[in-house]
């Protein structure tokens, strides 16, 4: 089954039109090379702050049909754009407080797999809020954590003192 890599959105405000660029990755594994799977994109844009229940629906980009890339690639990037009109992304009345992001779904068209699907950062009026899913974050070791193991790691081995040898190091 495909997996889909961050997605990133990025809205360009014009007037009258919008230029709505969607940037994602995806990565074929061995199945989807030998069965030659094709999927079906869907891309949805969304609101964040309608009402509470539910994301509003703002625009779809047309469907794709993605097949495997012809030079053997295993993941491939996909740029898709379109002209939007101002008066749909303005999801709130209140000026300055659009908040905006991307769901990308990839659906098989030969094998019975669930859809898949990611959401993109969400751009608040023409700047960006990083979702949680957009990007991982890096894991970083506290610097105690680190100091604590190199000093453990200095120590003899218990396997000496079963072998007879002395608790010096070498």
């Amino acid at each position: 089954m495909a997996r889909l890599g961050p997605v990133m959105l990025d809205i360009e405000r014009g007037d009258p039109t919008s230029t709505v660029t969607v940037r994602y990755s995806i990565r074929f594994n061995r199945l989807d090379i030998l069965g030659n799977l094709r999927y079906q994109e869907t891309i949805q844009l969304f609101s964040e702050d309608s009402p509470p229940d539910h994301d509003g629906f703002l625009f779809i980009f047309p469907p794709l049909i993605i097949l495997l890339s012809p030079d053997g690639h295993t993941t491939v990037a996909y740029t898709r754009t379109a002209q939007v009109a101002n008066n749909i992304l303005h999801e709130d009345p209140s000026a300055g407080k659009d908040e905006i992001y991307a769901k990308v779904c990839l659906r098989s068209l030969d094998a019975q797999f669930l859809p898949i699907c990611r959401t993109s950062n969400t751009v608040m009026d023409g700047c960006e809020r990083a979702a949680l899913t957009a990007l991982p974050r890096p894991h970083r070791t506290p610097p105690s954590a680190t100091a604590s193991r190199s000093a453990s790691r200095s120590r003899p081995s218990r396997r000496l003192k079963a072998q007879g040898r002395s608790w010096e190091t070498q």
